[in-house]
């Protein structure tokens, strides 16, 4: 039976590890070990910690303390706890956030059992900050899913882009970093973007997994909000790590991205530093790598189009996504709409007719189903004298 070790880092989250340890020690896969790994937490209480783990852990699961003297960020403290682990797999995520359930570990072994699988990842659910409230699923789980079957360059095309994936809900055989080293230590509290894009660039891949493993609580270092004035050293620290992953592991890989990726690259770069920035002013000046390839390889009119599109896709699609999501209304004009359409294209030859009349239908859908949704909601509160509803 194969030993899996769960790391948990922990750095000024005494508050949440209770959680944290409830579904650490509760797993059905019984073949684990757990290191809590502090790293250096001002007044750290040991015997709290061994007191907490020791009221769930029935099953006497094998666990170490970590006690760091030096706070050295969470790549640092990660590496360590690597090395102490006696596992064949390796899974980690921080103090304040949870396991999803208890058939986590059994359900990455399983996953693990495909030999050629090295690196596993799952579906990550964000929370609230009391892990109450289900905010979103991180990973696209359909397009993860696609990506499975794509050569690892293309998933480094795809990574070099957006981090596609989860820290937490992300599991590891340890031969992967007997093959290719830890963790960079150049970043200070980045420790998984630079790395998956390493070994994909290696030929390794990293498969998907469709079940949710980690509940993230809201609230840490790359979800939280600041402005200038109250952003904190170690989130200008993060801000740093991010940018240094272009300048180290993306950018002198360009000549192995296409050329449609190398300008969505650019712009998702462009408009990072922008927003980092913000707090980061000395940031600013990492536009020089977008400036460089816009003189040297790109037509600055090709360039304006893809940033347009770029606008024109994030916000409309956000929009198109929270209508369909929050407005019953729109949902319903969409559905029929979209019935509709396929009803004219079967019927209407003319594409000039089929085209104005497809435009026009939909607003004539629309103020159908709002006229008929006003008549029921004033006949709903007829007895409060209606309501005039726009």
């Amino acid at each position: 039976m194969k030993k899996f070790s769960i790391i948990i880092l922990h750095y000024n989250q005494m508050d949440f590890i209770e959680e944290a340890f409830k579904y650490t020690f509760n797993q059905t896969y019984s073949n684990y070990e757990v290191i809590f790994a502090d790293d250096a937490t001002p007044n750290f209480n040991k015997k709290e910690v061994i007191n907490k783990i020791n009221k769930y852990n029935k099953n006497n699961i094998p666990y170490i303390i970590i006690d760091n003297k030096d706070n050295s960020g969470t790549v640092k403290n990660l590496n360590k706890a690597i090395k102490k682990a006696t596992g064949d797999y390796i899974l980690f995520y921080a103090a304040d956030d949870r396991l999803y359930d208890e058939k986590v570990l059994e359900k990455f072994v399983k996953g693990f059992e495909d030999e050629k699988k090295k690196i596993i990842t799952s579906q990550c659910i964000f929370y609230d900050e009391k892990l109450k409230k289900k905010q979103l699923s991180f990973v696209p789980s359909l397009k993860a899913i696609l990506l499975n079957k794509r050569s690892s360059k293309r998933m480094f095309e795809k990574m070099a882009k957006k981090c596609l994936y989860a820290s937490g809900s992300t599991a590891y055989k340890k031969e992967i970093f007997e093959k290719y080293g830890y963790f960079d230590e150049n970043y200070i509290y980045v420790e998984d973007w630079s790395y998956w894009l390493k070994v994909l660039n290696d030929g390794e891949k990293i498969y998907y997994m469709n079940f949710n493993s980690l509940c993230h609580r809201d609230g840490g270092i790359s979800h939280s909000s600041y402005d200038k004035n109250t952003i904190p050293k170690h989130v200008k620290q993060y801000y740093k790590d991010i940018i240094n992953i272009y300048k180290n592991e993306i950018f002198p890989n360009f000549d192995k991205i296409s050329y449609i990726y190398k300008l969505r690259i650019l712009l998702q770069f462009q408009e990072t530093v922008n927003s980092f920035s913000l707090f980061v002013p000395e940031l600013k000046e990492e536009l020089k790598y977008v400036n460089d390839f816009k003189s040297k390889k790109l037509n600055s009119l090709i360039w304006k189009l893809s940033t347009l599109i770029s606008i024109f896709e994030r916000n409309i699609g956000r929009r198109f996504r929270l209508s369909i999501k929050f407005d019953k209304i729109f949902r319903y004009t969409l559905i029929l709409w979209l019935i509709l359409s396929i009803v004219l294209s079967l019927i209407i030859k003319n594409s000039n007719i089929m085209l104005t009349i497809y435009v026009l239908s939909y607003f004539v859908i629309y103020a159908f189903i709002n006229f008929i949704a006003n008549i029921i909601r004033y006949y709903k509160n007829y007895d409060e004298g209606g309501i005039d509803y726009v």
